[in-house]
């Protein structure tokens, strides 16, 4: 019995350091074999085009074509201060070859912020990940990372990207699997995207703009997070699912 309860309270323990932030969370999306979100204002997401489930980091993950399928969110999301999610390419994406988007605003264009992993731009040499703009001037980046920048190819496994919007810097800070990659270089005059409704996997009408392979454990935030917080969830060997997969 001593053994059981010891157990119990180390799960207890552990679940409560390693769970996800869920102060200031605006939606979350598990894509646990649906588009639903368990956030404070349920802002379910529907499938467009041919959205699969497949193994995620934790149970499942939304499986994108990369041609037009993705799943979009009609609902207020914000000003985007924090955002994390997992993403596995089809196939490695670096500043010359593949990419796609990981999520764009769902409203209609030209005034949708896009985040997305690759070139796309032209205008800038070795970019990686970028936060476009499309109303701004030639298509450019208003925030963007370089390969440098980030210090490893986005390759075809479970990789672990989070933003977190800096005030004072008037920026946002990246993360890939846990790592501090810098505030962003940019274009043009920085503030933080706001985000009606949101598409996840994709963007556009282009194939260019959507994204070939698996997405899981989609957080939008309306603070900004911690460095400690984002390694949290970057770690798979401290995430802790209570309850299981429902």
């Amino acid at each position: 019995m001593r053994a059981l309860l010891v157990a119990a309270f180390a799960l207890t323990v552990c679940a409560a350091v390693t769970a996800a932030p869920r102060d200031g969370l605006v939606a979350h999306y598990g894509l646990d074999g649906n588009a639903e979100d368990d956030g404070p204002y349920m802002l379910d997401g529907a499938e467009v085009g041919p959205v699969a489930y497949g193994p995620g980091v934790r149970c499942e993950a939304a499986v994108f074509d990369g041609v037009q399928s993705h799943i979009r969110v009609d609902g207020f999301i914000g000003v985007l201060q924090g955002f994390s999610a997992w993403v596995k390419p089809a196939a490695p994406i670096t500043s010359v070859a593949g990419g796609g988007g990981l999520f764009g605003r769902s409203v209609s264009a030209p005034a949708a912020p896009y985040l997305h992993l690759g070139s796309l731009t032209g205008q800038v040499a070795g970019e990686l990940v970028s936060i476009l703009m499309p109303f701004q001037p030639q298509n450019d980046s208003i925030f963007y990372w370089t390969g440098a920048d980030v210090g490893e190819d986005i390759d075809a496994r479970w990789n672990h990207l989070a933003l977190s919007w800096e005030p004072d810097a008037a920026n946002y800070r990246l993360y890939v699997n846990g790592q501090d990659r810098g505030l962003a270089r940019m274009h043009n005059m920085p503030r933080a995207i706001s985000l009606d409704g949101v598409t996840i996997g994709g963007y556009g009408g282009s194939p260019s703009t959507f994204l070939a392979g698996s997405i899981d454990e989609v957080r939008f935030y309306e603070r900004p997070l911690s460095g400690s917080e984002i390694a949290v969830e970057a770690n798979l060997s401290d995430i802790v699912v209570a309850g299981g997969c429902d």
